[in-house]
């Protein structure tokens, strides 16, 4: 038994789904025909090992959304044991099937169905039984909206007249719906209102929907139930993303006064949870106000948000007296120092690795301090540099 239902997972699992109904819809008939995987009761004298032991044909009808009626027949071969006596067997019952998600393109059912069963043993007289079965199955599209794949496990108890026996089948074959549908509908969400009727198709699975395919929002604040922590809001209040209510909002960024960390944050502009505004590249500019929003980490801006690079400051040979291009670039970073009064820098002097290196680094500080004292000269505070 556990290698039929084994067998009979991997193919639901493997099979590909597509967009279409998998099962017959109701009012159609449908015809199936099925190749059969045996297990024989050990008491028959058969090979009980699982094995292909013949086939069948299903006839059904959809009667109703979850149940279909069908009648099926099968022609079985069960091998001796050892050279010993073959089998015919010939099998009818009918069949009331349970079957979910009709309109899906994965089908899974359950049936149950009586009937009787021809045995004929090679050489013997035949006899007729009373037979019981059950079982699950599914059925899953293949890309048509009438041929479907048939997969399913069933147990048949045969009454033998005092030596009773238990069957076990694997069924697998092909399904094709016959006619025309009565009623054919489609729910593409399985949130159980057809497509036709649902005014919001693509409702995430296990969410509660009203008539016309559309999740509850109990309170009518926007936030529908599955997403809202506070399910009671007042009629007209304004909420947040999770329903709940902004008390007292005087900048009216959506964050409530008593957790806003920037209360005065201008109109429009974006804020973070805390109420502050959006600072994305984190170079001091928020993002209202920075012309350069991707500046990198680290990297000196204007009050616009954009860069600036002081380079090329050169002294005279071992001095420190600054040459005339080196006061041009100096003569800028003052002009930029003076226009973003909340900027702060620090200076460099070096020199290069000839001389002596006490020498070399009293010189450094010496340049260092010359280009201090010009930007000081420029109406640089001392304290921001």
């Amino acid at each position: 038994m556990s290698r039929v239902l084994s067998s009979l997972a991997f193919l639901m699992i493997s099979l590909p789904a597509t967009p279409l109904m998998a099962s017959e819809q109701v009012g159609q008939f449908y015809v199936d025909g099925l190749f059969t995987g045996a297990i024989a009761d050990d008491d028959r004298g058969v090979d009980d090992d699982f094995d292909f032991a013949g086939g069948g044909l299903a006839l059904g009808y959809a009667i109703s959304e979850h149940f279909n009626v069908e009648f099926t027949g099968q022609m079985l071969d069960f091998d001796g044991i050892g050279g010993g006596v073959d089998v015919d067997q010939d099998s009818f019952s009918f069949n009331l099937v349970n079957i979910y998600n009709r309109a899906a393109n994965f089908s899974p059912y359950v049936l149950g169905g009586i009937g009787w069963v021809n045995s004929n043993p090679e050489g013997f007289q035949d006899n007729d039984n009373f037979q019981i079965q059950g079982g699950l199955g599914a059925k899953t599209d293949l890309g048509s909206d009438r041929l479907s794949l048939r997969t399913e496990a069933i147990y048949r108890w045969e009454d033998a007249r005092g030596d009773n026996f238990g069957d076990w089948f694997l069924n697998i074959g092909l399904s094709y719906a016959l006619g025309q549908a009565s009623n054919v509908t489609r729910d593409s969400d399985s949130d159980g209102v057809d497509d036709d009727r649902d005014r919001c198709p693509n409702t995430p699975i296990g969410a509660v929907v009203d008539a016309s395919g559309c999740e509850l929002d109990g309170d009518n604040d926007g936030v529908v139930d599955r997403l809202d922590e506070c399910p009671n809001t007042a009629r007209g209040a304004k909420v947040n993303a999770v329903g709940c209510a902004i008390v007292g909002d005087a900048d009216k960024d959506g964050v409530a006064d008593d957790a806003d960390q920037c209360p005065g944050t201008p109109a429009g502009v974006a804020v973070d949870a805390t109420g502050c505004p959006i600072d994305a590249d984190g170079d001091g500019v928020v993002n209202s106000n920075d012309q350069c929003p991707n500046t990198a980490a680290g990297v000196l801006v204007d009050n616009r948000g954009c860069s600036f690079q002081l380079e090329g400051v050169n002294f005279a040979t071992n001095s420190a007296q600054i040459l005339q291009e080196g006061r041009n670039r100096l003569n800028a970073a003052g002009d930029f120092l003076q226009a973003n009064p909340d900027v702060r820098i620090v200076i460099e002097g070096h020199t290069d690795s000839r001389g002596d290196a006490g020498y070399n680094m009293r010189l450094s500080e010496s340049r260092a301090e010359a280009a201090k004292d010009y930007l000081g000269s420029r109406g640089v505070a001392g304290s921001r540099m």
